[in-house]
C-alpha cells in the first residue's frame, strides 16, 4: 500500500464517516495481546494505565479543559492467544464559566470487561461489555441537568501494525455496540425527547485508523489517528432509524519506550453531534492541545 494512499484514507475518515455519541474511550483502543507474555497461563498478569490532559484551542461555553484517566487490569492471559481484562475510563469536562475560568461541569464514566482472542498473526477479536454514565458536577448556578446511562455489549476487530513503507505502519479497529440499558434524563420539559435521545439508541459502530511514522533513529515517532462512527436511533412514532454523528482527527509526537510506556504531545480536532452536557442536545466543534501517557502498543 502506498504511504500516500494510507494517509488519504486516514485523513478522509472523519469527513465521510457518520458519527456516534460520546464514549469516554473514544480515542483509545485497548489491545492487550499486542505485548508478548510468553508461554503458559498467567493470572492477574498486570495492569496498564492511561492518562490525558488537554485544553481547547477552539472551544465553546461547555468546554475549556478535559482530563481523562483509565486503564486495564488483567484477569487471566493464556500464552499470547487469549486475554480477559477489566477496563475503566473517566473523563471530566471543565468549562470556563466561573471567576477562575475552571469550572468542573460534567463527568463521563465507563467500566467493563473484555475478552480478546488472537485470530491470526495480524488480527485480534474482542467481545466485551461496557457500562457508561454521565453526571453533572458544578451546575448549581444554571440548574441545568442531564443524566445519561448507555450500557452495551460490543465486538471489535483489531489489526496489528501493517507495514506501509519504510518506517511507516498502519493499524485499525472496527467496533460494533448493541445497547442494553439506556437513560436520558433532562431537567427541562422543553428538551424532553429532542433527538438524539439516548433512550432511543439501538446500536453504534466506530472505525479507528492510526498511521505511525518513525523518521528518526530515536524512540520519537509521528502518529496520525482518525476516528469516525455512527449511531442508530429509532423514532417510536414511525419506526424510522436516524444517524447521529461525531468524528476526530489526532496528530501526535509520540515517544515509545519498550517496557516503559508511551508519552505524547498532541493536537486533536473533534466534532460531536451531541456533547451530552446540555439538556437540549448541542453540537460541539472542538480543537484541543494536550499531553497523554499510556502503555506501549497495548493502548493506541
Amino acid at each position: 500500500m502506498s504511504v500516500w494512499i494510507a494517509i488519504s484514507i486516514v485523513l478522509l475518515l472523519p469527513v465521510v464517516a457518520a458519527r456516534a455519541q460520546l464514549l469516554p474511550d473514544r480515542n483509545v483502543v485497548f489491545a492487550p495481546l499486542s505485548g508478548n507474555a510468553g508461554a503458559g497461563t498467567h493470572l492477574l498478569a498486570g495492569a496498564d494505565l492511561y492518562g490525558e490532559f488537554c485544553r481547547t484551542l477552539r472551544g465553546d461555553d461547555d468546554h475549556r479543559w478535559s482530563a481523562r484517566v483509565g486503564g486495564s487490569a488483567n484477569i487471566v492471559r493464556i500464552d499470547s492467544s487469549f486475554s480477559l481484562d477489566m477496563l475503566g475510563m473517566t473523563e471530566i469536562i471543565i468549562d470556563p464559566n466561573n471567576d477562575i475560568a475552571f469550572n468542573p461541569r460534567a463527568i463521563f464514566w465507563e467500566e467493563g470487561i473484555v475478552a480478546t482472542l488472537r485470530a491470526t498473526d495480524r488480527i485480534d477479536l474482542q467481545l466485551g461489555f461496557s457500562h457508561r454514565c454521565k453526571h453533572d458536577i458544578d451546575n448549581l448556578e444554571t440548574e441545568l441537568e442531564r443524566t445519561l446511562i448507555y450500557s452495551s455489549v460490543y465486538g471489535r476487530v483489531l489489526t496489528r501494525r501493517l507495514p506501509v513503507a519504510a518506517r511507516v505502519s498502519l493499524r485499525g479497529a472496527l467496533r460494533l455496540d448493541s445497547y442494553l440499558y439506556r437513560l436520558d434524563s433532562r431537567s427541562t420539559s422543553k428538551a424532553a425527547g429532542v433527538p438524539p435521545d439516548i433512550e432511543h439508541l439501538v446500536g453504534s459502530g466506530a472505525l479507528t485508523l492510526r498511521l505511525d511514522w518513525q523518521p528518526w533513529s530515536t524512540p520519537l515517532a509521528l502518529a496520525l489517528t482518525a476516528t469516525g462512527g455512527g449511531s442508530l436511533f429509532t423514532v417510536e412514532q414511525n419506526g424510522v432509524a436516524l444517524l447521529s454523528n461525531t468524528s476526530a482527527l489526532d496528530l501526535a509526537i509520540v515517544s515509545e519506550q519498550p517496557g516503559a510506556g508511551t508519552a505524547a504531545l498532541f493536537v486533536r480536532w473533534e466534532y460531536r453531534r451531541d456533547n451530552g452536557i446540555q439538556p437540549l442536545p448541542t453540537p460541539a466543534a472542538l480543537a484541543w492541545i494536550g499531553v497523554r501517557i499510556g502503555a506501549t502498543d497495548r493502548m493506541w
